[in-house]
C-alpha cells in the first residue's frame, strides 16, 4: 500500500531531522551557532514539529541553532548561491526534485560528458 504524503513528510521529516543533525561535532561547537537552512513545509504542523526537534537537540547538546526556513524555490537558488561563494550553512536540506536545473544556474551544461 502506498505511503500518503502526509506520512511521507513525517518520515521525512523525522529521519532527516535525526540523522542531519545528528551528525554535526556538537562537542567542538559549544559557544558557537550552527546555521541550518530547512525547507518551509507545506503545512504549518511541520515547520512546528522542526521547531521542536531543534529546541529538543539544543537543550540535550547545549548547542544553539539559527534554523531558517525558505520556501522550496527559494531555497534550491540561496544553495546555490552559498556553493557558488564558499559560505554554506552548517545543514541545509531541501526537498527539490529537479537538480538540472541547480546544475544550469551554477554555470554547468546538462551534458554528462561535458567537463565543469
Amino acid at each position: 500500500m502506498p505511503q500518503t504524503r502526509r506520512q511521507f513528510l513525517k518520515t521525512t521529516l523525522g529521519v532527516g531531522a535525526a540523522g542531519v543533525l545528528g551528525v554535526p561535532d556538537v562537542t567542538g561547537a559549544q559557544g558557537q551557532k550552527l546555521v541550518v537552512w530547512w525547507n518551509k513545509g507545506y503545512y504549518p504542523e511541520e515547520d512546528a514539529a522542526m521547531q521542536k526537534i531543534v529546541k529538543e537537540f539544543e537543550a540535550s547538546h547545549k548547542v544553539e541553532i539559527d534554523l531558517s526556513f525558505t520556501a522550496q524555490e527559494d531555497l534550491l537558488k540561496k544553495i546555490t548561491a552559498a556553493l557558488i561563494a564558499r559560505r554554506v550553512p552548517d545543514v541545509a536540506f531541501c526537498f527539490f526534485n529537479d537538480w538540472r536545473s541547480c546544475r544550469s544556474s551554477a554555470g554547468a551544461t546538462s551534458s554528462p560528458t561535458s567537463r565543469t
